[in-house]
């Protein structure tokens, strides 16, 4: 509902010339978390509803908590099913070259990729 009127908004914000208010692209999009907010307040919407609904994003530091723990517990599930014994090894050395050979591969065709156009 609101995304709709918001976006039929910039729609005919954006037919005033610029030259006009040049300040009004700016002026829209800071108003749009100051009307979030507004919105919140009016309906009694308390904050921590809102992330558990996942309109904004957790506190960083409780989400990195949480990331952490998991990647623990899944670093220690694949060790409990990888059995090192059942590897062959003379199958990995003979490998190798080709792994290695195909990672720098990878890297000389990305990095033109990601290196700025002159």
């Amino acid at each position: 509902g609101l995304s709709v009127v918001l976006t039929v908004l910039i729609r005919c914000i954006r037919l005033i010339p610029k030259e006009k208010i040049a300040l009004l692209d700016p002026l829209y999009y800071l108003s749009i978390p100051v009307l979030f907010y507004i919105i919140l307040f009016v309906f009694h919407i308390k904050f921590d509803d809102v992330v558990r609904a996942g309109y904004v994003f957790q506190d960083p530091q409780q989400q990195q908590d949480q990331e952490v723990v998991s990647q623990l517990q899944h670093a220690l599930e694949l060790w409990t099913i990888f059995d090192i014994s059942k590897v062959k090894w003379n199958a990995a050395f003979a490998a190798s070259p080709s792994i290695l050979a195909a990672g720098l591969l990878g890297i000389m065709i990305t990095i033109p990729f990601i290196s700025p156009i002159a």
